[in-house]
């Protein structure tokens, strides 16, 4: 199961989710917008940035204009929903930089007086450290030098826009920042990985982005320059 969140401060405002087999057939996804939020208005006062308002008001023109796809569920229905799910299909939770969607998730479920997100313990795999370790090669980084993306604090990106940039050589492509469509370019470099027939490491909490696979990749920039 890909999972992805958009959120909202530190809470999950947009859940999407696909299962699928390691050729990328899909046999069950979803788009949730969490009902708690976007029912009650009220409840954007806890977001007070321009950004996040602006944010959340897509889902709003979205709606109005039966645009989206997602459909609107209290966040204890769309819980049981994924929870059901990954005990039916015996799921790995995957995302990219998991240990962000886990945390943000069990904060959103602590918020709504849910003993955290998941039911019990779940094997999960980080997409971002897989995709670090079979695709962050120096071609990757001729890419992203060749490409300008390099970050404000001189480091080479990493994330999933860019990765996905560099599996299809398109160098426009703009994540949509809505869940299920950031679910689907995460499939696509996941079974990327699966390609490459390598075992990879999961466990049962979100791994860390610093780690041994950002300092290597960092490493290599400085010494490709």
């Amino acid at each position: 199961m890909v999972i992805d969140t958009e959120t909202c401060g530190d809470y999950v405002f947009d859940i999407g989710y696909r299962v699928i087999d390691r050729k990328n057939n899909c046999v069950a996804c979803a788009s949730y917008v969490v009902k708690e939020f976007i029912d009650n208005p009220a409840m954007l006062d806890m977001f007070n940035d321009r950004f996040t308002r602006d944010k959340i008001g897509k889902y709003y023109f979205d709606l109005w204009a039966g645009n989206g796809g997602f459909v609107v569920k209290s966040f204890a229905d769309i819980r049981s929903q994924i929870n059901a799910l990954v005990k039916v299909y015996n799921c790995t939770i995957c995302a990219y930089n998991i240990a962000f969607d886990i945390n943000h998730l069990d904060k959103t479920a602590h918020m709504f007086n849910l003993d955290g997100f998941f039911a019990g313990d779940v094997t999960t795999l980080d997409i971002w450290h897989a995709a670090m370790s079979v695709l962050g090669t120096n071609t990757y980084i001729k890419f992203c030098i060749d490409n300008d993306f390099i970050t404000n604090v001189g480091n080479i990106k990493t994330g999933a826009e860019i990765m996905y940039r560099y599996i299809t050589n398109n160098v426009s492509f703009d994540e949509a920042h809505t869940a299920h469509e950031d679910c689907i370019i995460e499939c696509e470099i996941l079974c990327k990985c699966f390609s490459r027939k390598k075992h990879f490491e999961t466990s049962t909490v979100g791994a860390c982005i610093h780690n041994k696979e950002w300092q290597r990749i960092q490493q290599s920039y400085k010494e490709f320059n």
